[in-house]
C-alpha cells in the first residue's frame, strides 16, 4: 500500500490526515495498559519471555536473516539460513514512513509530544 500511495503524497497529489494531536495521550496510556495487561498475564502464567524491539530485530548488529533463525529457533521450528523464504522475508523494502514524515501536517509536533510522554 506505501508504494501506491507514497509516490502520490510525494508528488502532492495526495495529501495525508493530520494527526489528531488530542488522540495521542489516550492512545500512549491504552498501549502501556495493553503492555502491562499482556506482561501480567505471562508473569502470572509463569511464562517466560524476552523482549524483541522492531529497532533491534531489523537495525540489529546481525543480519535480519541470522536474528529471524534464532528466534523460529526459539519457538521451535528450523528454518536453515538459505531458506527462500527467509531470503524473501528479508529483501522486503518495507514501508518507509519517514519517507513522507515532512508531508504530514504536525508530525513534528506529534513526534515531540509522543517523546514527552514516552520518557516521563
Amino acid at each position: 500500500m506505501a508504494s501506491t500511495i507514497y509516490p502520490k503524497v510525494i508528488a502532492g497529489d495526495v495529501a495525508p490526515t493530520p494527526i489528531d494531536l488530542s488522540k495521542i495521550q489516550h492512545r500512549v496510556r491504552t498501549d502501556f495498559f495493553s503492555i502491562g495487561r499482556s506482561l501480567s498475564l505471562l508473569r502470572n502464567r509463569k511464562i517466560d519471555f524476552d523482549w524483541l524491539l522492531f529497532e533491534e530485530l531489523y537495525f540489529g548488529d546481525s543480519s535480519i536473516e541470522h536474528q529471524a533463525c534464532e528466534l523460529a529457533g526459539r519457538l521451535g521450528i528450523d528454518i536453515a539460513i538459505d531458506d527462500a523464504r527467509l531470503a524473501n522475508f528479508s529483501k522486503r523494502e518495507g514501508q518507509k514512513s519517514g519517507n513522507i514524515a515532512s508531508y504530514v501536517k504536525n508530525y513534528d509536533e506529534a513526534v515531540a509530544q509522543l517523546q514527552s510522554l514516552c520518557t516521563e
